[in-house]
């Protein structure tokens, strides 16, 4: 992402039944894209492009019911969006003090109360 592009917004869902091999080909794209920090999703009229970096959140969730014939495994990444250098993420909390409000001491009394 250039120096004054703005991370997507929007969403990306996508569900398909295919072979394992198809799955795992899906699954080594997403980790190549995590890698370069470069990730473009897209099907259909959808597209998606994500930037991870840093830190990434990773969490496993996975189940397995022989008696229904049934497995599943869940992944979720997860990672705080950057925006570029002197971009606004929204309203910033100011929070300053005038010369008459009173101010505590380590003690937990002001300095009027002296």
């Amino acid at each position: 992402m250039g120096d004054n592009e703005k991370p997507d917004r929007g969403e990306f869902e996508y569900a398909t039944v295919a072979e394992a091999s198809r799955v795992a080909d899906y699954l080594n794209s997403i980790a190549d894209g995590l890698r370069r920090g470069d990730l473009d999703l897209g099907a259909s009229d959808q597209h998606l492009h994500l930037s991870p970096g840093g830190v990434v959140r990773l969490e496993v969730e996975a189940s397995c019911n022989p008696d229904k014939g049934a497995a599943s495994l869940q992944l979720e990444i997860s990672w705080k969006v950057v925006l570029a250098a002197g971009e606004e993420r929204g309203v910033e909390l100011e929070i300053g003090s005038s010369p008459r409000e009173p101010i505590l001491s380590s003690g937990g009394s002001s300095k009027d109360d002296a």
